[in-house]
Formats: C-alpha cells, structure tokens, sequence
C-alpha cells in the first residue's frame, strides 16, 4: 500500500533556498531517504523509489550531496576486507523460519 507525506513550505523558504519548487521537493526526497537508508531503516532500493530514481542513480548521487556511497560500518568494512584477502568467509545457514540467511565467520586465530 502506498503511502504519501505533506511537506507544507511557503515561497519565503524557496527564496532563501534559491529553489524552484520542484527543486525543493527533489531535495527534501533525497534527503529524507538518504538519511534512512544511512540509518540502515530502508534499503538503498526503497530509497530510490522514494525519489523516483533507479537504485545505481540514488547511490551515485549521494556523494553529490555529501552522503558516503556506503553505509556500511567499520566492523562491516573490516569483514567485508577479510572475506575478500581470504582470511574469513561467508556461511549460509537457514532460520527457525525457514528462511536463508548469511553469517560471517571471522578468521581463527592461533595465539597459541
């Protein structure tokens, strides 16, 4: 089911933006998916929708707002680097529910 949001702003607001109407409401888009989806509450895909682009259009255009390109975290980065030098891996597993789902399993130290 969609869903729709009232954004009321007068034209004082588009003045002291230096907007066009469209423009505004583009902006006010962009910012509010950019900024779930860097929360982590919606997919980069949801928040391309919500500004009426395609997904690989919304992520390039974060940069050009100062959003990074990638929302992952520092223990996300670091994992995603072990996986790729090898030293850990990707395990597929399967939920109480039934469903399939992914854990990473970090490299095994010997400090022995």
């Amino acid at each position: 089911m969609s869903q729709s949001l009232t954004v009321p702003f007068g034209e004082d607001v588009l003045l002291m933006t230096n907007m066009t109407s469209q423009e505004f409401i583009n902006k006010t888009k962009f910012t509010m998916a950019a900024k779930l989806w860097m929360e982590g509450k919606i997919t980069a895909g949801q928040a391309a929708k919500i500004c009426d682009m395609e997904k690989i259009q919304f992520l390039y255009e974060l940069p050009k707002h100062g959003y990074p390109m990638s929302n992952l975290g520092p223990d996300d980065i670091k994992n995603e680097l072990e996986f790729i030098r090898g030293k850990g891996r990707w395990v597929v597993g399967v939920t109480r529910q039934g469903k399939g789902a992914w854990s990473y399993s970090p490299p095994q130290t010997n400090d022995g």
